[in-house]
């Protein structure tokens, strides 16, 4: 190709051409803008899925409403009732596991910390030694008087 023949409309045309090759070719999409987007659309899918989950509890809520302002209790009124009730204990329930559970947790943590802070223990070998040294083994009790002489 001869650039001489070319009218300058064509050659801007050539150029913007290679231009956006040149462009396309070396750019490169940023992989944290990537992961951000990936981010968002995951954040949007999960807010719907809540959207509709709170969607069927405000029918059910209301559903529940005008069935409690009928007169007469169903027996399906009674079971729901039942239900709730039944929920409110376990909530409980599981309020006071958790709570023992933190308390026994912390119990433990303050354990091992009194462990790890205590000298540790001496044995038969260790009292062997001292004597072996010339030191005296510790006294074993300071209510009984010295033999022999008392």
């Amino acid at each position: 190709m001869n650039t001489k023949n070319l009218r300058p409309s064509e050659l801007f045309v050539w150029l913007t051409i290679i231009g956006l090759s040149l462009i396309g070719a070396t750019h490169r999409p940023n992989p944290a803008a990537q992961s951000f987007d990936f981010r968002i659309s995951n954040l949007e899918r999960q807010m719907d899925q809540m959207r509709a989950r709170l969607d069927q509890i405000e029918q059910t809520i209301m559903f529940q409403r005008s069935e409690a302002n009928r007169p007469t209790i169903t027996a399906e009124t009674g079971r729901l009732i039942a239900l709730e009730k039944q929920q409110e204990l376990i909530t409980g329930r599981l309020a006071l596991l958790e709570k023992t559970w933190q308390t026994t947790e912390s119990t433990v943590e303050q354990l091992m910390k009194e462990r790890l802070k205590a000298p540790p223990a001496r044995d038969d070998k260790t009292k062997k030694e001292e004597t072996d040294r010339g030191q005296a083994p510790p006294a074993k009790s300071k209510d009984r008087p010295p033999k022999g002489g008392g």
